[in-house]
């Protein structure tokens, strides 16, 4: 079970450094990474599908199973169909950050309040969940409007989210 947690923690490593040396570069330029975005998406997916992949074979081979495959998978063809239908996406780009958004909001909303179940509560990050799921929710009813400083909000969420991640990485590695 220590070698599960171990992968567990290793993946808010991984994706806590990846949000946050991409929000890092957003937030510095903006403009070439919008028009470079849907790459970097696809890239994004490809990696994180990659790298849940190779969990996968980690944990199968110490004897885990669980939706690491899956989820690999899925990641890997979501790459695939966003480098193939790359023009046409571009244009719905602030769309899918909000979504992104959104669901991030949503999933350390959920974290939140388990968090808050197990007597742990961090009124901070509840409050910046809420504020992440607003976000969201305002570019998927408003998102042509001042892309590029959404794309700056982006980028500075991404990095707070990389920080969240890193946090827990060495909250769970001091548990």
């Amino acid at each position: 079970m220590d070698n599960f947690f171990k992968t567990f923690r290793e993946n808010f490593l991984l994706s806590g450094i990846a949000y946050g040396i991409l929000g890092i570069l957003i937030l510095i330029k903006p403009e070439p990474f919008f028009n470079m975005i849907v790459y970097i998406f696809a890239a994004f997916f490809a990696i994180m599908g990659a790298i849940n992949l190779f969990n996968h074979y980690r944990a199968q081979k110490q004897g885990y199973s669980g939706s690491q495959l899956t989820t690999g998978i899925l990641l890997l063809v979501a790459a695939l169909l966003i480098l193939i239908f790359a023009k046409g996406l571009v244009s719905i780009i602030p769309v899918f950050l909000g979504l992104f958004i959104l669901i991030s909001g949503i999933t350390q909303l959920v974290q939140e309040l388990q968090l808050k179940k197990d007597g742990v509560a961090r009124t901070g990050w509840f409050v910046f969940s809420i504020l992440l799921i607003i976000v969201g929710a305002l570019l998927l009813f408003n998102p042509f409007r001042s892309v590029l400083l959404v794309f700056q909000i982006f980028g500075g969420v991404l990095v707070v989210l990389g920080i969240s991640r890193l946090l827990d990485f060495f909250r769970l590695r001091n548990s």
